[in-house]
């Protein structure tokens, strides 16, 4: 995206600077369309979202593009609860975004929790370990957050998430100061030992619709609140 300058946007999410993050957006999400410039460059997320790398910054920091859409894609994760090595700064697009918060703590009293690692190979295949450290994690912030809106995770913050009543919804998403440590992940310890995820490219023919559904949804929402405005 040569006609993107991402160094910019990685400021405007540093001023929570929503004006111009939302006509950044569009801008993107728009000429995506018109090139077809990610095709090939997006991917099936286990956590039941799409999304592209849309530029990687020197120090590893990145801006990415999520989007949650039932319709094509939807799966129940086994490993949704987890936190991130980086700072997560995710503006909506469009939609409703849920950010389910959990306190976790680690015990001995046979916890139906157990704590994953592992990490990504070089080909972006990922595999999850279950060790024999058990959690007790506890549902505790519920929040959501609309098109618009923008919301951070802190490195040590443990969420899951996903769009709000299963509709289409994106983030433009800001990850800032990766830390050299593989996420947290916790699962039910009744599950598989190994968990496997392979990397899986999302076709030209669904990147297109994807995008053009998270459009459609954008001058959805402007009209109607055109609209709501001349009343």
């Amino acid at each position: 995206m040569h006609d993107v300058d991402f160094d910019l946007i990685r400021g405007f999410y540093k001023v929570r600077d929503i004006k111009n993050l939302t006509n950044n957006a569009k801008k993107i999400i728009l000429l995506a369309l018109e090139s077809n410039c990610l095709q090939q460059k997006m991917y099936y997320h286990p956590l039941s979202f799409c999304y592209s790398v849309l530029h990687k910054f020197p120090n590893n920091e990145t801006i990415r593009l999520h989007i949650w859409n039932t319709q094509i894609y939807d799966i129940k994760p086994p490993l949704d609860i987890h936190d991130h090595y980086y700072k997560v700064n995710s503006f909506v697009i469009c939609g409703c975004i849920i950010n389910q918060l959990y306190q976790v703590n680690e015990t001995a009293n046979n916890s139906e929790m157990n704590l994953f690692e592992g990490g990504y190979s070089k080909s972006g295949d990922r595999e999850l370990i279950k060790t024999t450290k058990e959690y007790e994690v506890i549902a505790n912030k519920y929040e959501t957050y609309c098109m618009g809106e923008i919301y951070t995770i802190e490195h040590d913050e443990v969420h899951s998430g996903g769009s709000v009543d299963h509709k289409i919804a994106a983030t433009l998403v800001y990850t800032e100061q990766p830390l050299d440590r593989p996420p947290l992940v916790f699962g039910r310890k009744d599950l598989p030992d190994t968990l496997m995820y392979n990397l899986q490219p999302v076709s030209n023919d669904i990147c297109y619709q994807l995008l053009l559904g998270v459009n459609h949804e954008i001058n959805a929402t402007f009209t109607a609140k055109n609209l709501q405005t001349k009343k």
